[in-house]
């Protein structure tokens, strides 16, 4: 009889509600909120960021185009509109085909470059947020002031 009990007591199962593996939706929500907030508190740290990588993209653009435009300068002796360097024989095949007209957006910034060939130039890089860029024939970048900078 002693060896029967034994075998019934090590056969019992505890009597408790079992537990699923996975979660419940109570946890999901909470986790949704918790995300939800980190990406509400990481989003304004990230705006300046990309406005900083526009700004760059901007600049990087302004120095290519004052490369063309010296190129053009060196090879012409003058300086030309974006679409007069692009059909150049000796330079439109290098040249950015992006930047084949005088006015161009190119991952939203707008290009606006010398309409007429002259002695001089200046090229102006406009931003999303309206903040804007310009580079001449000396090479310098420099930002131009707006209404809502004044």
């Amino acid at each position: 009889m002693l060896l029967a009990m034994s075998t019934r007591e090590t056969a019992i199962q505890p009597t408790g509600p079992r537990r699923r593996a996975g979660l419940t939706l109570l946890e999901l929500l909470i986790i949704l909120a918790v995300v939800a907030v980190i990406i509400f508190i990481a989003l304004p740290t990230l705006k300046p960021t990309e406005v900083e990588a526009t700004s760059d993209f901007a600049k990087q653009q302004l120095l290519y185009l004052y490369g063309r435009e010296q190129a053009y300068y060196n090879l012409r002796g003058t300086y030309a509109p974006f679409s007069v360097i692009a059909a150049d024989p000796d330079l439109g095949p290098t040249f950015d085909p992006r930047f084949s007209t005088n006015e161009v957006l190119v991952n939203g910034v707008v290009f606006t470059g010398p309409s007429t060939e002259a002695a001089t130039y200046e090229i102006v890089a406009t931003l999303p947020d309206q903040s804007k860029y310009k580079i001449d024939n000396r090479g310098q970048i420099t930002p131009m002031l707006s209404a809502a900078n004044i």
